[in-house]
């Protein structure tokens, strides 16, 4: 396991595509580990950022697992996506006079089977248009 802590903005942009940012409460889990569990930061078409509190176990940098997405505000339940594991870094969030260390996973789709993308699709078309902002003319 890799634990980097510096700031977010000094990395590199990998993304091929858009991301979109997740504000109305979609969560990540990663099967066989339950413990890594938590919001979405933001999704693409190619994969999804999420945070989790940390534990005592971790799967390895570019290890295969299993993802489930569940959100109530979106309507969406999707299982059995397979994904890959690129980063997994230390996040630490300052709050008045206290600190809570929290990890961010990076996570990259890896073959997804046509109802999976199609479901992910629909999600990613729901926050687009969850973060659309009106302007009158």
């Amino acid at each position: 396991m890799i634990i980097i802590n510096y700031p977010m903005s000094n990395r590199k942009e990998r993304r091929k595509q858009k991301r979109y940012s997740a504000k109305a409460g979609a969560i990540a889990i990663l099967k066989p580990f339950y413990n890594m569990i938590g919001p979405i930061i933001n999704i693409s078409k190619g994969g999804l950022a999420f945070y989790y509190y940390p534990s005592e176990e971790y799967p390895d940098i570019e290890e295969c697992v299993e993802l489930k997405i569940i959100s109530e505000s979106y309507n969406v339940f999707i299982e059995g996506i397979k994904v890959h594991i690129i980063s997994n870094v230390e996040y630490i969030e300052h709050f008045h006079d206290s600190k809570s260390t929290m990890m961010r996973c990076g996570l990259q789709f890896h073959k997804l089977d046509h109802s999976s993308k199609t479901k992910i699709e629909k999600l990613i078309s729901k926050i687009k248009g969850q973060n659309q902002i009106f302007v009158r003319p």
